[in-house]
């Protein structure tokens, strides 16, 4: 059973795929945007992942209070984070991999804003290595960017009233305020658009489980000579082919995680005392399988980095590559031509036999592994990252109240008897939940969203038809049967079935293509052509077309209102005099009937109107248009164009006495009444 496009990832692979591209990955990062400029003998370098449209009868996870997990406090997040339990346990003597107790309780204190720095500005300013003839003028400019901030909302890390936030991107802008206020914008606004700041809280236990076993390999081992916290990363014994077979977006997720984890960490090292401001990496590449340095994940490293360098900056202090392999000279040679000084300044490799005396020069001894040649005890050498069998971890998948568990997977994925393909990437299931599988009739889903909606592009299988160039026309529409039609619905690539329209063609442009969904402005709803006030007359609503909702969907403020304004007795005693519900789209209202959105049964009658708590897509309210609509109107789903096509369905029997064309003329009304 395959899963394409509509995945949550519960579990990551291991942080190994940066060390594995360290040569390239880390300075790719520094080259992506500029270095600051150097402003004492240290400066910094910047570096750094529900509904659809039509999908899958399934939904994704999508905030904290939705999904049964576990949460971490930042106490208990600083403390993984930080390396806390294997410091204690080396210092006692212990080995690093002693047993985590789970099972924390759920907490909001992540999502607490940091309290505001009441540290000395000069001390924090020469903590960033900014010059002291500068430390005026950085002061002022520091100031100008909270005054121009000061409305900003905050999100996990990133409060924007923090001077030591707000000097991160100031000295990533060579503290030009207007570049950095505009790269502050921008990071909030990939940050509220990613979900990254429910990244480290809403992760659940059984990825804390398998996290665990990794951490081994990534550890914060203590504070270097000006109090800033050490990362040691040892991946030799990672599986290459294994992480080579995961996806874009399933390693994506996995930076997105260690980048929130770095930042927690950095507050709390702050807490206890320490600096707090910028990150050394020891990155340890004795045993890295290069083989591993394929295209995709050459040019994967890039993009992983602009994440980093373009939302998390400043944070990398320097990089000191150890055991580095033979090719490394080569790589680091190749990528060097690309670098400024100031970036060049932040990698330091040296030689085998100077790996001590150089390691001792940033950082105590008790930072440093007993491996490398420093006194910190512990499990240096890891006893397993990713099996040598090749095991790919598992992905969760959410599906309506239930889950199934998958292994990303590639393939080309097939269309019919003429065998239209694309290489996509989708999701074998090894396990599901018995509800909703149970009462499937199908074997697998498949989501046709827009690419913003999928993991990656590469489980959009609609995307990957288009650029494969295997269709007359980049659109596909959607014919649903009714009953009386006695043939089952379908979906039609390439073209639109004319014998399905019952009507012309109403296009629509998309009024989003951020959110994934299929989506068009939609002015107001109306009951017997009579508006309802329920849009706003600026920001209106969003009406989003939805294959895998049985039901009309919205915010249950405005569902209540149509409720009471439809007034469907359960006892179906007013079932004559039930009137028609429309959508204002464009310059039409699209009408449905009481046949579509009520199902009468032999027990009563029931609308088929759900209400959501919160429905909100680019700041208005959206409606979810599922079955009952979808019977009624055929729709286009254009990706050249990036438009909607609705037209009447043509049925084999309508539910009144008329024709397809009356029953067309009668619903497919040009304006309201009011």
């Amino acid at each position: 059973m395959a899963f394409v496009d509509e995945v949550q990832l519960a579990q990551p692979v291991c942080w190994a795929i940066f060390v594995i591209l360290m040569v390239l990955a880390m300075l790719v990062w520094l080259s992506v945007v500029p270095s600051a400029p150097r402003m004492e003998k240290q400066t910094l370098s910047e570096t750094a992942s529900t509904a659809t449209g039509p999908r899958s009868s399934g939904s994704t996870r999508s905030n904290c209070e939705a999904s049964p997990v576990s949460c971490w406090s930042l106490r208990d997040m600083c403390s993984l984070c930080m390396g806390g339990e294997r410091r204690r346990a080396a210092e006692a003597g212990s080995d690093w991999s002693a047993e985590y107790k789970y099972g924390h309780a759920r907490s909001d204190l992540y999502n607490t804003p940091f309290s505001p720095m009441n540290d000395d500005l000069d001390s924090l300013l020469q903590a960033a290595a900014v010059d002291p003839k500068k430390h005026e003028e950085v002061s002022r400019k520091l100031r100008q960017m909270q005054s121009l901030c000061a409305s900003y909302p905050g999100s996990g890390w990133v409060q924007p009233r923090d001077v030591r936030v707000l000097l991160r991107f100031l000295v990533a802008r060579q503290l030009d305020v207007s570049r950095a206020v505009q790269m502050l914008q921008s990071t909030l606004q990939w940050r509220q658009r990613s979900g990254v700041s429910r990244v480290l809280p809403c992760w659940d236990k059984a990825f804390h489980e398998h996290f665990d076993r990794y951490w081994k390999c990534m550890a914060f081992t203590g504070l270097d000579r000006d109090g800033d916290p050490v990362v040691v990363e040892r991946t030799g014994l990672a599986h290459g082919p294994s992480i080579a077979r995961c996806s874009d977006e399933f390693l994506k997720r996995h930076v997105m995680y260690n980048a929130e984890c770095v930042m927690a960490s950095l507050d709390c090292y702050r807490q206890q005392g320490g600096c707090g401001f910028q990150v050394t990496v020891i990155a340890d590449l004795e045993g890295v399988d290069m083989s591993v340095l394929d295209r995709r994940l050459l040019a994967l490293s890039k993009e992983l980095g602009k994440i980093e360098s373009e939302n998390y900056p400043e944070v990398l202090k320097r990089v000191i590559v150890v055991n580095a392999p033979w090719v490394f000279p080569i790589l680091f040679q190749m990528v060097k031509r690309f670098l400024d000084a100031g970036s060049i300044a932040k990698i330091v490799v040296p030689k085998a036999e100077d790996t001590r005396r150089v390691l001792l020069q940033y950082m105590p001894s008790e930072a440093i592994p007993k491996a490398l040649g420093g006194s910190l005890k512990g499990d240096d050498y890891c006893s397993e990252l990713i099996p040598a069998g090749g095991e790919v971890p598992e992905v969760i998948l959410a599906v309506g109240r239930g889950n199934a568990a998958g292994r990303p997977a590639r393939d080309k994925v097939c269309l019919g008897p003429q065998q239209i393909c694309a290489e996509t990437e989708f999701l074998t299931a090894v396990q599901m939940s018995d509800e909703p599988f149970s009462l499937f009739p199908f074997d697998g889903m498949v989501g046709l969203g827009l690419p913003a909606l999928s993991r990656s592009k590469e489980y959009n299988f609609f995307g990957n038809l288009a650029e494969a160039h295997q269709l007359e026309k980049d659109r596909f529409a959607v014919w649903l049967a009714t009953e009386d039609d006695r043939e089952d619905s379908e979906v039609s690539f390439g073209s639109i079935p004319s014998s399905r329209l019952g009507s012309d063609i109403a296009w629509l442009p998309l009024s989003s293509t951020t959110t994934g969904l299929w989506q068009v402005a939609m002015k107001d709803l109306t009951v017997n052509l009579v508006r309802q006030g329920l849009c706003a007359k600026k920001s209106g609503c969003h009406a989003a077309f939805d294959t895998g909702t049985g039901v009309i969907a919205g915010p249950k403020v405005m569902i209540d209102a149509i409720m009471q304004e439809l007034n469907v007795a359960t006892d179906c005693s007013n079932w004559d005099e039930l009137p028609a519900l429309g959508f204002e789209l464009g310059e039409r209202i699209f009408n449905i009937e009481k046949h579509e959105y009520v199902q009468r049964t032999s027990e009563g009658c029931f609308p088929q109107l759900a209400a959501l708590q919160d429905t909100a897509h680019d700041g208005a309210p959206t409606f979810f248009l599922g079955a009952p609509f979808l019977t009624r109107y055929l729709t286009i789903y254009d990706r050249v164009f990036l438009r909607m096509g609705l037209a009447f369905s043509a049925h084999r029997k309508e539910p009144t006495e008329e024709t397809t064309a009356q029953a067309a003329k009668r619903l497919f009304a040009r304006e309201a009444i009011q």
